[in-house]
């Protein structure tokens, strides 16, 4: 805070003259300066409480905001003026109902008294302050007990409202509960509506609309990338004897376990699909045809080779297998697996068991 005047005064030690920075508070103490200023600021907007309270018409306001300005006149230092504001609220204060800002007031007084050493009258007012806590405390207990009975009874209302609402939420949890298990109910019958139309129902491999959904974007993207993609054409030799000989029955076990060796023999990117009847189509994407003859030859052998469980012994089965890799000339994948196939004819001309070219 910086001085607002220099005054000289007379050290009373050794009665020499002294000049010193005072503010204009009349302290040369910074910090009681800045306490004084404060007090004096809170005084002037408890003195704007007042008026404002008084323009209302709100005595008890009015009174209380006397109490405030009194309290504050007394820390800016001005005890007489706090006593004449204290004093005042006081006298307004015995024409209202009995109140504790009443008693506040009243000590408010007596800390103003007896910072005037008007001792006799801070007494005088303590014992008035004391009196009227007594009578503010019989009527707060009569009142406290009707608050209590009141709020006893209120809270009862809020526990039933509190039950009748606990109850609904258990009501409307069983409802959520009961919708979330029909929508998960829902979801897993649309994932297995949705399986099973890209599933054989016999063999439990790719079907053919699954084929051509997936072997499609395998052409898009063999012709973006300029990989390689070769297709197969799969057929069981004379099949319809199974059939015929052992029952369809066993000719669908046999389709099963044809599938499941297929699968098993191919690698992770290739896969394999049921195109009809006795006939698997193979795919291998990334794969040259010279690189899926070998995969293919290598199927044709565990095929010849395999006992079928189930099946008599002597049975032997072999597979006919054609290929096709995609060229420029290769009209999209219905035209893959047409040459595909074409390879197939020409290996049941060969003589079966073979895979071609």
């Amino acid at each position: 805070m910086e001085p607002h005047i220099r005054k000289r005064t007379t050290d009373p030690d050794t009665q020499t003259g002294v000049e010193t920075d005072w503010f204009v508070d009349g302290s040369n103490d910074p910090e009681e300066a800045q306490a004084l200023a404060q007090a004096r600021k809170l005084a002037g907007e408890a003195a704007e409480a007042c008026r404002r309270a008084l323009a209302a018409g709100d005595t008890q306001a009015y009174c209380a905001a006397l109490r405030d300005l009194g309290c504050a006149e007394l820390k800016a230092g001005s005890v007489q003026a706090a006593i004449a504001t204290l004093e005042r609220a006081d006298q307004i204060y015995q024409t209202l109902a009995a109140h504790s800002d009443h008693e506040h007031t009243l000590m408010s007084l007596v800390a103003a008294l007896e910072a005037a050493e008007r001792y006799k009258d801070a007494l005088d007012a303590l014992r008035r302050a004391q009196a009227l806590k007594a009578r503010l405390d019989t009527t707060g207990k009569a009142q406290w007990q009707w608050r209590t009975e009141t709020a006893e009874a209120e809270l009862e209302k809020v526990r039933a409202e509190l039950l009748k609402s606990q109850r609904r939420q258990q009501e409307l949890a069983a409802v959520n509960a009961h919708l979330v298990r029909a929508d998960q109910q829902k979801t897993a019958l649309l994932q297995e509506a949705e399986r099973t139309s890209m599933e054989d129902s016999v063999t439990r491999i790719q079907n053919r609309r699954s084929l051509d959904i997936r072997l499609g974007s395998d052409v898009h993207r063999a012709r973006r990338y300029n990989s390689p993609l070769t297709a197969g054409m799969l057929d069981i030799d004379d099949f319809k004897q199974i059939n015929d000989n052992l029952s369809h029955a066993k000719g669908d076990a046999l389709l099963r376990q044809v599938a499941a060796l297929l699968h098993s023999r191919l690698r992770d990117s290739d896969y394999v699909a049921r195109y009809g009847g006795d006939e698997f189509a193979l795919v291998f994407p990334e794969t040259s045809l010279v690189n899926a003859r070998i995969v293919c030859e290598a199927i044709r052998e565990s095929v010849a080779d395999k006992v079928w469980d189930g099946f008599p012994e002597t049975l032997r089965v072999s597979v006919s297998i054609g290929l096709a890799e995609l060229t420029d000339k290769t009209v999209g994948a219905s035209g893959l697996l047409d040459a595909a196939d074409r390879m197939l004819y020409a290996a049941k001309r060969g003589g079966r068991n073979s895979v071609k070219p």
